[in-house]
């Protein structure tokens, strides 16, 4: 191995020591994104059977003034056009 090893040069030796710190690094985001979103997924379920379990909640998910959706279209701003009005 340690033959192997001094064959590769200097540049082979630095582009498989960077190879193996992307790769490291990657798996480390990969698993903290896992773990974000299987957190995520769970505080999804216990909202989605908090408002189930609300009185007056919508028999959709979705529909009804409660919904995140709504709630959330409602607070989002119009667009206005940056070009001016047509005129007739």
């Amino acid at each position: 191995m340690r033959r192997a090893w001094a064959r590769l040069g200097l540049r082979g030796r630095l582009a498989l020591s960077i190879a193996a710190i992307v790769v490291a690094a990657f798996a480390v985001v990969f698993v903290a994104v896992r773990a974000e979103m299987a957190h995520e997924s769970n505080v999804i379920k216990r909202e989605e059977s908090r408002e189930q379990s609300e009185p007056g909640a919508p028999a959709e998910p979705g529909e009804g003034s409660g919904s995140r959706r709504s709630r959330t279209l409602s607070r989002t701003p119009k667009r206005r056009s940056c070009w001016p009005a047509a005129q007739p």
